[in-house]
């Protein structure tokens, strides 16, 4: 996984590569993923399971 990111100074690019496994790609040939589950990728954290234990509702 490469990220190109836009510092005020420069782009900054970070690099991780999976030591074992494959990232899930679809049959579209794209992948997404969500916040939480890019953080814990980068981190080195492996998301076997991702279970909510609660969600926040917007009251309109």
């Amino acid at each position: 996984m490469k990220i190109l990111y836009w510092d005020s100074d420069g782009f900054v690019i970070f690099y991780k590569r999976l030591e074992k496994g494959r990232f899930y790609v679809g049959s579209d040939g794209k992948s997404e993923l969500t916040r939480r589950e890019f953080q814990m990728l980068f981190e080195g954290i492996k998301p076997e399971k991702l279970e909510r234990r609660f969600s926040l509702k917007k009251i309109t």
